[in-house]
């Protein structure tokens, strides 16, 4: 959960802790333009998932990519393919 302050037209964000099944976790907000928050959207496998998955499955085929760029391909491949099965799933109306 995230708390929102405005003060002077601008708007103060504060980080606050929450707790998923028991386990505390931080949060906090970032900043992004209009545009970046839409190529996140496009690298979704599924509506649901977060920008936090999103960001950490980016950062995991980027440090596979360091060790064996063949293996981080391959991770792309797959990502892209499963984008590809729940975009048409999502066209025929199959959840």
């Amino acid at each position: 959960m995230v708390k929102k302050t405005i003060s002077k037209g601008k708007v103060k964000t504060v980080a606050v802790k929450a707790s998923i099944n028991g386990n505390s976790i931080n949060q906090t907000t970032i900043k992004i333009a209009r545009e970046t928050k839409l190529r996140l959207n496009k690298l979704k496998e599924y509506d649901r998932e977060s920008y936090d998955q999103i960001l950490r499955k980016m950062l995991y085929v980027l440090n596979i990519c360091r060790q064996a760029p063949e293996k981080a391909k391959r991770v792309l491949e797959e990502i892209d393919m499963r984008i590809k099965m729940s975009k048409e799933f999502d066209e025929e109306g199959v959840l």
